[in-house]
């Protein structure tokens, strides 16, 4: 398993989520970028490596796990739900992931699927929540034993009832069931890119191997995949530029962090 050290996070991108779009002239680290090795200076402090090679503030293990990939991704025994993937499944029923509780049209079109008569959360999404539910122990796999004791923070635990909604269907039919003047489909599908089966997920705005947050000193935004929208690295222009790829108007306000229930 040491070698999996060596897995490019280009390879685990492409195992795993397609459409990413990098910029020409800038671009963070990706995972995986600095594993600690002998005679390798620097840190990587991306809060997806939870092996002791992160020398960061952020979640690591204590022992002596210094494997990086193996996290979420194993050769062997891996789990059905997506290609190579070493979580285990939700540790809650689906019934107890709540969804959005603000008034938002979504849940009353069918066509997207946005309720428990399909599986919610799905996707993209359900790989992310296995660590980010807070229920779900992270640092269990399933080739192995437990890799490391660790507990999400407070701060890492999203709760979906405050979220944006995630795991629903968002093409032209229920693009038809919203108001055309509020709604759109993404402008540049490969910024904000939907699932297989067009559905929005964490994804959608989040890369979990670039660490755009730590990598961009003053950049505010964890992992966003729609980095540099302008040519200018601007955090504020690039959460705008993100929002207004489905949503029409509307404005950037720095007194209320994009950043979920954080």
């Amino acid at each position: 398993m040491k070698y999996l050290h060596f897995l490019t996070p280009v390879l685990a991108v492409a195992l795993l989520f397609s459409g990413v779009s990098f910029a020409a002239t800038i671009s963070p680290r990706s995972l995986g970028y600095n594993n600690g090795a002998a005679g390798v200076t620097g840190r990587n402090a991306n809060p997806h490596n939870l092996s002791n090679r992160n020398t960061g503030t952020t979640l690591h293990a204590t022992n002596g796990e210094d494997r990086i990939c193996v996290f979420c991704h194993t050769p062997h025994g891996s789990s059905p739900q997506t290609p190579l993937w070493n979580r285990p499944n939700l540790a809650n029923p689906d019934a107890s992931y709540p969804l959005y509780a603000g008034a938002v049209a979504i849940k009353s079109i069918a066509a997207a699927k946005y309720d428990y008569s399909v599986q919610y959360p799905n996707g993209a999404s359900r790989m992310c929540l296995s660590c980010h539910d807070g229920v779900t122990a992270v640092g269990k796999v399933l080739d192995g034993a437990d890799l490391a004791t660790l507990t999400m923070p407070a701060n890492g635990i999203v709760d979906l009832s405050k979220s944006h909604p995630i795991s629903f269907v968002y093409d032209a039919a229920v693009l038809a069931g919203l108001n055309p003047v509020n709604y759109q489909l993404p402008v540049t599908d490969t910024k904000v890119p939907r699932d297989s089966q067009s559905r929005m997920q964490c994804t959608t705005c989040h890369d979990p191997h670039l660490d755009t947050k730590d990598d961009f000193p003053g950049y505010s935004l964890p992992f966003w995949r729609n980095y540099n929208s302008t040519g200018t690295l601007d955090d504020a222009a690039d959460y705008d530029a993100t929002c207004n790829e489905c949503h029409i108007g509307g404005a950037y306000d720095p007194a209320v962090p994009p950043m979920h229930n954080f």
